[in-house]
This record gives structure tokens, C-alpha cells and sequence, in this order.
């Protein structure tokens, strides 16, 4: 973990302040340099998560370390937006609820 942490403390946040300046420009090479960046700015956290989470376990190989972090992926996003749009659900009938409520009782 040591020299993913390394490149996490040091290299993101010099990447993403270095970003600032390539996404200000509108040169063909900077449109360019900016997808570059982009994931850049979005592996190098994936790295440091996956180097973290295999700390002190023995090695394995290389596709099935990018395969459990796929199927994480796979898995995980459409849990994360059912249970969000739950939340959002609940909200909006809560607000409604309220609404009604307030209107029956003449609250303003």
C-alpha cells in the first residue's frame, strides 16, 4: 500500500490542480489531455481502494483483481439507485403528505 498511498497523496491532488489548467484551454491536444486526466483522476482512487483492500493478503492474479472490482461495480451502482430512488420516493410522499395535511387544516 505504500506507494499507492504515495501516488494517492501526492499525485491526485497535483493532478487534479494541473487539470484545472489543461481544462481552461481549448486547444485540440487539451481536449484531448483531458480525457487523459479524467481517468486518471478516477483510477488512481480505484487503485488505492483495491491496494488497500487486498493489505495483507496473499497475491492473486491480475484479471481476478480487476474482476472482483467489476463486479463490485456491477453490482453495487444498481443497488446504490434503487435504494436512492427509495429515499426519493419517500421523500416526495412525505412532502406530499405534509402538503395535504397543511392544506385540510389551513395551515399556510
Amino acid at each position: 500500500v505504500g506507494g499507492a498511498t504515495i501516488v494517492l497523496v501526492l499525485g491526485w491532488p497535483l493532478l487534479l490542480f494541473g487539470s484545472s489548467a489543461v481544462f481552461a484551454n481549448t486547444s485540440a491536444f487539451a481536449h484531448f489531455f483531458s480525457g487523459v486526466v479524467v481517468v486518471l483522476a478516477v483510477a488512481i482512487p480505484v487503485v488505492w481502494l483495491q491496494a488497500l483492500g487486498r493489505r495483507g493478503l496473499r497475491g492473486s492474479s491480475f484479471q481476478r483483481s480487476w474482476g472482483v472490482v467489476s463486479i463490485s461495480t456491477a453490482v453495487t451502482v444498481p443497488l446504490i439507485l434503487l435504494i436512492e430512488g427509495a429515499a426519493l420516493f419517500s421523500v416526495i410522499i412525505m412532502a406530499g403528505v405534509v402538503f395535504i395535511l397543511s392544506s385540510l387544516l389551513g395551515v399556510s
